[in-house]
């Protein structure tokens, strides 16, 4: 290789690290252009050694990778730690969060048994504030909700699938003209979307009965909120937002799907880009919009299912307790607290979106006070 060609090889690979993200189809493509007159087979080696090297963790190509600078005891102050961006501080701490939780239903855990839990973790973190620990914490006991199913009903007594398909073309609006236009004028197949679903639903990628609590089902709050959310920053810029709407609805029902499956979805690249997290061509302040709402009320739909489960499954003076116990204002806004935590570090790599998008909230959060209710944990039986 020349000193010209070496120097260009360089020069993009330490830009690359210096990024702090990188998405690896991105990087072997470059390569391969830099190092090779016909970057067509240099890529196709890369692809099969990736393939090959990445059985086990199952990882997309096309997802981006954060690199992290990591930690040693020996050499890294606290001081020092208070610079770490917060994923970094997580893959520091994760391995001591997975080894106190291992095997803890945290669904199910009394708030003595938490209060402890959370104690011993505050005393083993590294570089995390109080905080920090907490909001890790209920991350992971999101995680838990999101991944569970409700003990009275089964997923294959509902058709989830086509029910999360049909809340989304309702409140989104994705009839075949307005998907066209986003589309490059092709029809996306509908059966490749439920048949992308019914997968995700088996292996558990996601929770239908969260999501579709999220797309209006037996309470409209939610879906409500993001589309007012949406509009509003659509016409701060003069632009009709049905197009946004759109992009939107794609996001939700497929982010995570992997590019065997969207190739059979008819998507064209620009599409398939922002589906993916890598934006395409839409503007990146509707990217970060759909990012934000979409985190927040999945994580405040987790914990209302949550306590709603638990509410249509106990004797009733225990459900005059949980009554009582969330008739507390203080109590519920520590649901959205968590939402708007989890939410907000979602974008914070967006520094200038993530400032307007979050300005924005707070205006909805003053208008819209009763966000979460008592009617909202209790009335409604989300299972069913």
């Amino acid at each position: 290789m020349k000193r010209e060609e070496t120097i260009k090889l360089a020069t993009y690979i330490i830009n690359a690290i210096n990024n702090k993200k990188m998405i690896p189809s991105n990087l072997f493509k470059s390569i391969s252009s830099i190092i090779s007159n016909d970057p067509g087979p240099t890529y196709k080696i890369f692809l099969e050694i990736w393939k090959n090297s990445n059985k086990g963790d199952n990882r997309s190509i096309d997802y981006p990778l954060l690199l992290s600078r990591g930690f040693n005891n020996d050499i890294t102050t606290e001081e020092q730690l208070s610079t770490y961006l917060p994923e970094e501080k997580i893959l520091i701490n994760k391995d001591i969060f997975r080894n106190n939780l291992k095997g803890i239903d945290l669904l199910n855990i009394d708030n003595l048994e938490q209060k402890r839990l959370i104690d011993v973790l505050n005393r083993e973190s590294i570089g995390l504030s109080n905080n920090d620990v907490l909001l890790y914490y209920n991350l992971l006991k999101i995680n838990q909700i999101t991944k569970s199913e409700s003990s009275t009903t089964t997923n294959s007594e509902r058709d989830y699938a086509t029910e999360l398909l049909k809340l989304t073309t309702k409140n989104f609006n994705l009839i075949p003209t307005n998907v066209k236009k986003i589309n490059g004028g092709k029809e996306i197949d509908e059966s490749e979307i439920i048949k992308y679903l019914n997968d995700s639903i088996n292996k558990k990628k996601l929770n239908p009965q969260v999501l579709a609590i999220c797309l209006g089902y037996k309470n409209s709050k939610f879906i409500n909120f993001f589309i007012d959310f949406l509009t509003f920053v659509s016409k701060q810029r003069g632009e009709d937002p049905q197009d946004v709407f759109c992009y939107a609805g794609l996001y939700i029902l497929l982010n995570g799907a992997n590019q065997s499956q969207l190739s059979n979805l008819n998507i064209i690249s620009n599409v398939e880009a922002f589906i993916n997290d890598r934006i395409g061509r839409v503007r990146s302040i509707y990217y970060v919009t759909i990012l934000f709402v979409h985190t927040y009320n999945l994580v405040l739909a987790a914990q209302v299912y949550e306590i709603s489960n638990k509410f249509n499954s106990i004797s009733l003076d225990q459900r005059l307790k949980l009554e009582k116990l969330y008739s507390s204002d203080t109590r519920r806004k520590m649901l959205v607290t968590n939402a708007f935590n989890i939410a907000s570090r979602k974008i914070s790599a967006y520094k200038n979106e993530s400032i307007e998008v979050l300005n924005t909230y707070k205006k909805f959060k003053g208008v819209k006070l009763d966000i979460i209710t008592a009617k909202d944990l209790f009335e409604y039986n989300y299972s069913k």
